[in-house]
């Protein structure tokens, strides 16, 4: 699946969401040393913590979640 595929669905998740609850659109704007996703990564929350997506994986992107919906 192509990076452009990706942005496509992640936004496609966020539309559908966001008529009738808020959303979180995020997206990597600048890394450095060894990181799972470049600049440009995208993820959609919703204001129920489901999201589409990733920005990092793993804990720091759960720590994230947890965050922004508290």
């Amino acid at each position: 699946m192509s990076m452009e595929s990706l942005d496509v669905n992640v936004l496609t998740q966020g539309l559908s969401w966001v008529v009738s609850q808020p959303i979180w659109l995020c997206t990597v704007i600048s890394t450095f040393g060894s990181s799972p996703r470049p600049p440009g990564a995208m993820m959609v929350i919703n204001s129920d913590g489901q999201y589409h997506g990733s920005l990092s994986g793993g804990c720091i992107e759960e720590s994230f979640i947890k965050l922004i919906t508290q």
